[in-house]
């Protein structure tokens, strides 16, 4: 294809990441400013998510506001302007010492939007009652900003 003057080349099929992928790349003028809102109350957990997506990238940079707890974070969301600020939430499933799972906090952000919202846990299969809560389940190992606008992209 290059031999015949093609800018790029890409194999069949391709894969809707891959593309994705692709074209963020290439398009260099791009940038996608995320502000994402944290639950989880490990403080080593936050901080390795927190530092990952500070890290800027030529495609995508994120703001992060980090809360250790549901409580904490769903006294925020009582704002009503708060949720329009965010593009997504990040949150852990069990609560050290806390009654509210990440189940709880999904509930009470889809009563009044439809924010996209990750759960970052390694507990047990989620039970089908509570699946469609979460556009998508991560492993606790932080993400860059740029694979978190592909994880974005992919639950959309």
């Amino acid at each position: 294809a290059r031999q015949g003057g093609a800018d790029f080349y890409l194999r069949k099929p391709i894969q809707r990441a891959d593309l994705l992928r692709f074209i963020l790349t290439a398009a260099k003028p791009l940038q996608h400013q995320f502000r994402v809102a944290l639950v989880e109350d490990s403080p080593f957990v936050s901080e390795a998510w927190q530092r990952c997506l500070s890290a800027s990238s030529r495609i995508a940079t994120c703001e992060v506001e980090a809360y250790a707890s549901v409580d904490e974070f769903l006294a925020r969301v009582k704002d009503p302007q708060y949720l329009r600020t965010l593009h997504l939430v990040i949150t852990d499933y069990w609560f050290d010492q806390q009654q509210l799972t990440g189940a709880d906090l999904a509930r009470s952000v889809r009563e009044v939007s439809d924010l996209p919202i990750f759960l970052v846990s390694e507990a047990t299969p989620l039970p089908a009652s509570e699946r469609h809560l979460f556009n998508a389940t991560l492993t606790k190992e932080p993400l860059s900003p740029f694979e978190l606008l592909l994880e974005w992209h992919r639950a959309a």
